[in-house]
């Protein structure tokens, strides 16, 4: 059979074998070409899918840094800014996975990426909500429009006043400097340790002020009764606040986009 097949070559004539030679290598040529035209493709997709990690990663790593501005500085815009980067990560993700080829293993890693981000914006909302809420305290804790009666009654006084009210008037002076100091200390860093302090020099300031009201008149002893009432309040309120500062926590950084293969 393949003796017979020879001879029915040999006895072609010379330019039916120029034709068929020619068609054969122009089908070869072509299947190079559909190889070449496909590696090409592939390379093609494999460019624009690191294209998109590389995008996706700036955008949320710039939404990481923008978030640890606002924990530095607790200013809005920072905050503003790292949801935008979300944003734009999120965009080019979307477009990323509905452009691409990707096989089904690797678009069930790729269906995680948008919960990851929902649970990092749920994190960091709640943490903005627990800054608000401690800035809030913070003001709440301010001595200093209660203060303002205690000082006018120390700029009547400070020509007038007998040794023991200048030195009753000084040691109250000298408690409430101290509520001012715990106060920023909790609010700094919240722990046990500093809330008994705040409560220690509370109570401490309310006993001076008990005793520097029982000096002076009745009118100023009633000017001082806000004071009083706020150094009271630290006892009332002081458990919910400080459970409050307790939870403002940062949000965790679960968002982090990884390079695609």
């Amino acid at each position: 059979m393949i003796k017979a097949f020879r001879r029915r070559i040999e006895n072609l004539r010379v330019g039916k074998k120029l034709g068929v030679g020619f068609g054969l290598v122009l089908i070869l040529a072509a299947v190079i070409a559909v190889a070449g035209i496909d590696q090409f493709r592939d390379i093609q997709d494999r460019n624009a899918k690191i294209n998109y990690s590389l995008e996706i990663s700036a955008a949320v790593n710039q939404a990481l840094a923008a978030q640890r501005h606002y924990q530095a500085d607790y200013a809005e815009e920072n905050i503003a800014q790292s949801q935008k980067y979300l944003q734009q990560g999120l965009a080019s993700f979307n477009e990323m996975e509905n452009t691409l080829y990707w096989n089904a293993e690797m678009r069930a890693w790729l269906d995680t990426f948008p919960g990851l981000v929902k649970a990092y914006q749920q994190s960091q909302q709640q943490f903005v909500a627990a800054v608000n809420a401690r800035q809030s305290i913070r003001e709440s804790w301010n001595l200093s429009k209660s203060e303002a009666a205690f000082q006018d009654i120390k700029q009547e006084l400070s020509l007038g006043a007998d040794l023991m009210l200048q030195l009753q008037m000084s040691k109250l002076d000298h408690a409430l400097l101290d509520v001012h100091y715990t106060v920023r200390g909790v609010a700094a860093d919240p722990n046990e340790n500093s809330a008994a302090r705040l409560s220690t020099a509370a109570d401490n300031a309310a006993v001076m002020l008990d005793t520097f009201a029982s000096l002076v008149t009745p009118q100023q002893e009633q000017a001082l009764q806000p004071l009083k009432s706020q150094l009271i309040r630290y006892k009332k309120a002081f458990s919910p606040m400080f459970l409050l500062l307790l939870s403002s926590k940062k949000p965790q950084r679960t968002c982090r986009s990884r390079r695609k293969r």
